[in-house]
């Protein structure tokens, strides 16, 4: 899928669109920015900050990614992670948070890949993912070709470099399962305080503002006017079916 990025405008705030529904680069997420995170595992707010796993949230003023996050992506840790339960948590930063572009994000990619020492294991990881992806025929005819062609080993063009980012970070999913995915999360975390969630950017239904927040525990805290709550069946559905006829205006299928 194409989709137009940039790094910001002067003035602009994290998850506010100036123009056409685009997903947005800012490189700080201001003081007081509210997130909501959807958890199969923590009923708690204060056990999911503590957890010491990296955070994934979305921007909860914007609909669409209430939509989708609230919706087939709840839906798919119902069916296929076997969840018995999907608690919403509200978060707010407790200060500003610095953020990567996506060139920032994409360099420490190509640095992580031609590391001699995270190149192999990162090489064969991503080729194991690359199976995943073309035996499952996942995402558009051309992206599967994409997938299928590539050579991990002879990385040369910025497209080559696109197409394994778009492999590695598929792996992204499941970050703290591969070492070279957790090398990436601890040399970002080292440099900055969260991140766009690139996989599902504008990939995985559509999404707009999905971020990945590191050190949860010492950014973000509760929102004390909105305490856990817990997505009923009915809710998760309605949100997939509504998300479902919005993509197909957009000639989208939607995804679990």
């Amino acid at each position: 899928m194409s989709y137009l990025i940039h790094h910001g405008i002067k003035g602009q705030k994290w998850g506010v669109r100036n123009g056409p529904p685009y997903p947005i680069e800012d490189k700080v997420m201001p003081k007081g920015t509210r997130l909501d995170s959807v958890s199969s595992k923590y009923f708690n707010s204060k056990n999911y900050l503590n957890s010491g796993n990296a955070l994934y949230a979305y921007n909860p003023n914007d609909p669409h990614d209430k939509k989708v996050y609230e919706g087939p992506f709840s839906k798919y840790l119902v069916l296929y992670r076997g969840a018995q339960f999907i608690a919403r948590h509200s978060f707010e930063t407790v200060q500003d948070l610095t953020m990567p572009t996506k060139k920032e994000r994409m360099d420490e990619f190509k640095s992580l890949i031609n590391d001699k020492k995270t190149r192999v294991d990162a090489i064969m990881e991503m080729r194991h993912i690359q199976k995943r992806l073309v035996d499952g025929h996942v995402g558009s005819e051309k992206e599967q070709e994409e997938f299928k062609n590539i050579d991990l080993t002879n990385l040369k063009t910025d497209n080559d470099y696109r197409i394994a980012y778009a492999i590695f970070n598929h792996a992204m999913e499941a970050s703290y399962a591969y070492k070279s995915t957790r090398e990436y999360m601890k040399r970002m975390q080292d440099k900055y305080d969260a991140m766009v969630d690139d996989n599902n950017q504008g990939v995985y239904n559509d999404a707009h503002d999905p971020v990945i927040i590191f050190r949860a525990n010492k950014v973000l805290q509760e929102v004390k006017d909105k305490p856990v709550s817990f997505l009923s069946a009915k809710e998760i559905i309605s949100n997939t079916e509504e998300l479902r006829e919005e993509l197909k205006k957009k000639g989208i299928n939607i995804k679990l």
